[in-house]
């Protein structure tokens, strides 16, 4: 079991770790003083359970907590404060336990055995949505079928909240996304039915207080929801170096991606995220090819040419692409589809551009030909 501690008091962190460190089964402890550390961890290394302070500095536990959840679904999360009035709040959001400063070994004890016995068990709750957005937007109930939406906008609702990770966004806010050509009044009245339509929606698919209304805004519990944007991501996250140990993630990690962000949906407010997950996406994809091509793992060629055509999609007078086709071609042996995608490759960029290939592209290419 791998814990991670957030708190911003330097002693309690200390003391948290040694005790941690003495329960059996327990791995590794890392203790951090806010959640952006964290998260930098997170991304890299397995977790299964969060122990956080409710009070921050400069941040809100609480929130902290919703955040990686909305990250992690599976992830356990334990809270540690001296405000007992919290209490209420913390358990909203299914912490396993909440702990009350100063924290004796018995009793962090007590509730580690019970996270424990929380993992032997696998008690995890049945993904009762899962939501598809790359290359297009698809939303699915437990058993597969599409969910129905009453309006365009419920359904952007939906990814509106989840794009947001948990976190409570104002009612000013969503409206200035949503609904920038309404009025304040009217927009408000627009919300208040948008959110209903979508309750609905959920609700008949066994999605039940999933969009909760806090603190003059909204956010989405998705504990219970599948994203696929998300999960590429982490499983992207997992993988920090090529070998072959990580090759079958690695295809696995690029075989979610479809398309970009929402496909042809014009979400304005998705506008950076969208072109972060294509480049996220295009780095990776690129990284993966260049893997099987220079170990010669020949048996993957195929899944080569599928990624390639999907990064072609994307941009087809990109370089990079371009001079990764003539790889595999080459590869491959194939000199009459080398040939004839170098020609084409060229002629486009002519077209379009104006202009030829780079010196290095071409002297390199040369090289490539010379093998065949």
């Amino acid at each position: 079991m791998n814990i991670v501690v957030i708190d911003d008091d330097a002693a309690a962190r200390y003391i948290a770790e040694k005790m941690l460190s003495k329960i059996p089964e327990v791995g590794a402890v890392k203790a951090f003083s806010n959640s952006r550390d964290a998260e930098g961890y997170l991304l890299n290394n397995p977790v299964d359970v969060i122990l956080v302070d409710i009070v921050i500095q400069e941040e809100n536990g609480i929130q902290v907590a919703r955040y990686f959840r909305s990250l992690y679904p599976e992830i356990i999360i334990i809270f540690m404060t001296s405000h007992r009035e919290y209490a209420l709040e913390a358990f909203d959001l299914y912490a396993l336990d909440y702990m009350v400063k100063l924290i004796s070994a018995e009793r962090l004890n007590t509730t580690i055995e019970k996270a424990k016995g929380y993992i032997r068990s696998s008690i995890q709750e049945q993904k009762t949505l899962s939501v598809y957005t790359l290359g297009g937007c698809n939303v699915k109930d437990s058993s597969g079928k599409p969910v129905k939406f009453y309006s365009s906008k419920s359904e952007e609702l939906l990814f509106y909240l989840l794009y947001h990770h948990g976190k409570i966004i104002g009612k000013w806010k969503i409206i200035d996304d949503l609904f920038p050509d309404l009025t304040p009044a009217n927009g408000e009245g627009y919300l208040k039915t948008t959110v209903y339509k979508l309750r609905r929606a959920l609700n008949l698919n066994d999605v039940k207080d999933t969009v909760i209304q806090s603190n003059g805004g909204y956010f989405i519990d998705s504990s219970q929801i599948y994203i696929d944007y998300i999960d590429m991501k982490n499983r992207i996250s997992r993988i920090d170096r090529w070998e072959p140990d990580f090759l079958e993630d690695g295809i696995g990690a690029e075989q979610l991606f479809q398309g970009e962000l929402y496909g042809d949906k014009d979400y304005r407010w998705a506008y950076d995220e969208r072109n972060c997950l294509t480049n996220l996406y295009k780095g990776f994809a690129k990284g993966l090819c260049n893997y099987i091509l220079a170990e010669n793992i020949t048996e993957k060629y195929s899944s080569v040419l599928y990624i390639l055509k999907k990064l072609q999609s994307l941009n087809e007078l990109d370089q990079e692409t371009a001079y990764l086709f003539l790889r595999l071609y080459a590869s491959l042996k194939d000199r009459k589809a080398f040939d004839g995608y170098y020609g084409k490759y060229c002629g486009l960029l002519e077209e379009e551009l104006g202009v030829m290939p780079d010196r290095d592209f071409m002297d390199h290419c040369k090289s490539l030909r010379k093998s065949l």
